[in-house]
C-alpha cells in the first residue's frame, strides 16, 4: 500500500458504497485509476470483502476489546479457542505475545462472562479491558422489519452490488430497494463497510499505546492526532473506563518510519507514554451480529 491506497481504504470503510468517481474527485484520481486500485488490493487480499450489517446504534450493542500477553503455545491453537464465541469478531497478534481481541456484546451484563473467557482460552497473563460507548442492550423486538433485513442479507457480503442486482435477488423494484437502503443509511440501522486487512500488505502495522499526561485533554489528544498524523492513522479507540488513555492503529512503509512516528508522537505535549507494538496479523469473524440479519429476513430470497 502507499499513502493513497490508505485514504481510499478509509473511505471505503466509513462506506463501503461509496461512488467510485466521488472516491476518484476526493484523491484527485481518475474513474480507472480508483477501480485499478481496489482491485490491486483485493487481489493481495487486504480488502477480503465489501461488508453490509445491522448498524451497533440501532441493535443498542457494546464493543469490549480485551489485550495483553498470551501465554498461548502457538496463535492457531487460541484462534481456534477464540473464535468458537459468536461474540469475538476480531483477533489480533503483535510482537512479544501480545494479543488483542474484539467483542460485540448483546449487553453489558455479558462483559464479565466474555472478559473470562478470552483470559481462559487465550492465556492472558493480565488482561486489559476498554470499553467504547455501552449501549443499554439488544433491544426485544428486531429494529429492522423483514424487507429492511433481507435487503442487509443481500449486501452483506458485497455491500457493492448493484441496487438492481439486489432487488432482482430480493423479488423488489429498484426503486423500492434504492429507498429503503437510503433510509437505513440515513438513520444507521445499515453499516456499509468493509473487512479489510492491512497487515497482508508488506507494510508496517502498529497498534499504539497512549497514555496521557497529567491534565491532558484527551478530545485534544484525538484532534492532533487526527490532524497532524492522519496520513498514517488506521483508527482510534478512546475508551469510557479509560479516560487517560487512547489506542491507536498507524500504518508506516517501514521500520524507519515506525521509528520516526515513535519519536515525533513521543514529543506530543498531551502524551506522557508512548508504546507502539508490530501487528503482525488480525483475523475477522461474522458474530451473533451476522445471524441476526438471517433471522430478522425470514424466508429465503429468490435466486438471483
Amino acid at each position: 500500500m502507499d499513502r493513497t491506497d490508505l485514504a481510499l481504504c478509509k473511505m471505503l470503510l466509513e462506506n463501503s458504497r461509496a461512488p467510485i468517481r466521488e472516491i476518484g474527485d476526493r484523491l484527485g484520481l481518475s474513474v480507472a485509476a480508483v477501480h485499478g486500485r481496489i482491485q490491486a488490493l483485493r487481489d493481495a487480499g487486504i480488502i477480503k470483502a465489501f461488508t453490509a450489517r445491522i448498524g451497533l446504534i440501532a441493535l443498542r450493542t457494546s464493543i469490549a476489546l480485551v489485550w495483553g500477553t498470551s501465554r498461548g503455545r502457538s496463535n492457531e491453537e487460541i484462534l481456534s479457542r477464540l473464535k468458537k464465541d459468536e461474540r469475538v469478531y476480531w483477533v489480533a497478534f503483535a510482537g512479544a505475545g501480545f494479543l488483542y481481541v474484539g467483542t460485540y456484546l448483546r449487553s453489558p451484563a455479558e462483559l464479565d462472562a466474555i472478559v473470562s473467557f478470552i483470559t481462559k482460552e487465550a492465556e492472558i497473563l493480565e488482561p486489559n479491558v476498554g470499553l467504547l460507548p455501552m449501549g443499554p442492550g439488544l433491544p426485544d423486538e428486531p429494529v429492522l422489519d423483514p424487507l429492511d433485513a433481507r435487503i442487509v442479507r443481500a449486501l452483506h457480503r458485497d455491500a457493492r452490488k448493484p441496487v438492481a442486482d439486489a432487488a432482482e435477488e430480493i423479488g423488489l423494484s429498484a426503486k423500492t430497494v434504492g429507498r429503503r437502503l437510503g433510509r437505513m443509511v440515513r438513520d444507521g440501522t445499515i453499516e456499509l463497510s468493509m473487512e479489510w486487512y492491512p497487515d497482508a500488505s508488506n507494510d508496517i502495522i502498529g497498534i499504539w499505546h497512549l497514555d496521557l499526561g497529567p491534565g491532558a485533554s484527551r478530545e485534544k489528544a484525538l484532534a492532533l492526532l487526527a490532524n497532524k498524523y492522519g496520513g498514517n492513522l488506521l483508527f482510534t479507540m478512546a475508551f469510557g473506563n479509560l479516560p487517560r488513555f487512547v489506542l491507536a492503529g498507524t500504518w508506516a512503509g517501514s521500520m524507519k518510519e515506525l521509528r520516526d512516528l515513535q519519536d515525533q508522537i513521543g514529543r506530543e505535549e498531551p502524551f506522557a507514554r508512548v508504546v507502539p507494538n508490530v501487528l503482525y496479523t488480525g483475523y475477522m469473524f461474522d458474530t451473533w451480529r451476522d445471524d441476526l440479519i438471517t433471522t430478522w429476513a425470514g424466508g429465503k430470497d429468490r435466486p438471483a
